[in-house]
């Protein structure tokens, strides 16, 4: 019993039967002779069924089955929402089990699917698309990026403190100019001019107040764009690349300074940089690539 309760608090999870469905946050499982008591929450989410209550305790569920009696929602059966990927199974899967042509198992699949998706999504989307690129990880880059980067992150990567746009790139022989507003800007924030083709971005992230520490030779972190044109998402065929892209070149959410060892990494790992790509939503709602929502999928 302890070990159901304990794989079952504070999961949400659905309720379906019949017409019914219900998005709920279980809040724990109390033995009832050969049955046990389900105690929840029941969300207001958008997509399932309306109710007046707001907390309700199913009573008679089998534990092999999680299945349930109540009496104000007849016999049907609790679903803990384990994954995105699980979501996906039931809405590709659907069921031949329900015999009812005015509410059929697939329209239950894709409610369930579309409701949870857009109340969820922006903690079940990262989630699935770090799962995806994790699953095709060479092994040994995967381990140093959970044990290095993920754990010490401050160690190998920094981020701006805010989101903002600088300027254009304006050359002259190959040396980005910048206008005397620019440069009494740069100047005033106590930044020196990059003259070279990369400088704008790097002029971006520093006045967005990010930290660009000094490597042994001299030289400061590689300023990376997150966006450049590598990994899709595999909803995508193509992906941003930001250093073609005028509008994402200077924007300081798609930037970061990466120590010599993560900026060896990056380039050839679809994990990391997607890693960077969440971290960049979570902080900037930075999407360019329009994946972070229920519609892109």
């Amino acid at each position: 019993m302890q070990n159901i309760n304990d794989r079952l608090a504070g999961k949400d999870a659905v309720y379906k039967e019949n017409w019914t469905l219900l998005h709920l946050t279980i809040e724990g499982v109390r033995q009832n002779g050969d049955t046990v008591d389900v105690h929840a929450k029941i969300n207001k989410t958008p997509g399932f069924t309306s109710t007046e209550d707001k907390n309700y305790v199913f009573r008679g569920m089998h534990p092999q089955t999680i299945r349930i009696t109540g009496e104000a929602y007849g016999y049907g059966s609790i679903s803990p929402i384990e994954s995105l990927e699980s979501l996906f199974d039931d809405y590709k899967r659907g069921s031949n089990t329900d015999t009812n042509p005015k509410y059929s198992s697939r329209e239950v699949s894709n409610s369930i699917f579309f409701a949870l998706m857009a109340h969820y999504e922006e903690k079940i989307i990262p989630k699935f698309i770090k799962s995806y690129f994790r699953s095709n990880e060479d092994p040994h880059v995967l381990e140093i990026i959970e044990k290095v980067f993920i754990q010490n992150p401050e160690s190998f990567i920094r981020w701006p403190k805010r989101q903002i746009k600088f300027a254009r790139r304006k050359r002259e022989k190959g040396i980005v100019q910048y206008t005397e507003e620019e440069k009494i800007l740069i100047k005033s924030a106590g930044i020196k001019p990059a003259p070279r083709s990369n400088g704008p971005a790097i002029m971006s992230f520093l006045l967005a107040g990010g930290e660009r520490p000094i490597r042994n030779d001299g030289n400061g972190w590689s300023i990376h764009h997150i966006y450049d044109g590598k990994f899709p998402c595999p909803n995508k065929k193509t992906t941003c690349h930001a250093v073609k892209n005028e509008s994402h070149f200077t924007n300081s959410a798609g930037l970061t300074a990466l120590s010599p060892a993560a900026d060896g990494i990056v380039n050839d790992s679809a994990c990391l940089a997607w890693l960077l790509r969440i971290e960049a939503f979570k902080r900037f709602r930075y999407d360019p690539d329009d994946v972070f929502h229920i519609n892109a999928w």
